[in-house]
């Protein structure tokens, strides 16, 4: 199991960062640094992160010995990343698929809101974006074209 060993000096160090700290929702839990909560009634240890270019996920069923690392060179994918390891929990088990509709709705709930907020979108002052508009280079992110 991917538990602490039971001999070591400091059994629950690793199990405490496990622990529910603070709410964000009514079925997940922020640890000490591990989002907690429950796939098919199991416990569900996970993080995602990113930065600028990259995404990274972690995340495990501890009682089950399972867990799956999702590296990407990308940004904004927690869907993408989420969708991998539920399609993984769902062949592991012999489960059928629920995540691919779920991760359609969620798709289409992002869509949904762009739109709602580019029709909210006033009109640009153009002699105010002007002086910013152009073509500017840097190392990490690489050509960045600012236009109207």
């Amino acid at each position: 199991m991917l538990r602490p060993d039971r001999g070591s000096s400091q059994p629950r160090t690793l199990e405490v960062t496990w622990e529910p700290q603070v709410p964000i929702s009514a079925d997940i839990s922020y640890g000490l640094g591990w989002m907690v909560d429950k796939y098919k009634g199991l416990p569900h240890i996970w993080h995602d992160g990113n930065t600028v270019g990259f995404t990274a996920t972690l995340a495990f069923l501890p009682d089950q010995d399972l867990g799956i690392s999702i590296l990407l060179n990308t940004r904004a994918s927690a869907g993408f990343t989420q969708s991998i390891r539920f399609r993984l929990f769902e062949l592991v088990f012999g489960l059928e698929s629920e995540f691919e509709e779920q991760a359609a709705f969620g798709w289409k709930a992002a869509e949904d809101t762009i739109a709602e907020l580019a029709a909210g979108l006033v009109d640009i002052d153009q002699a105010a974006a002007t002086p910013y508009l152009g073509r500017y280079t840097n190392d990490a992110p690489g050509e960045i074209i600012i236009e109207l």
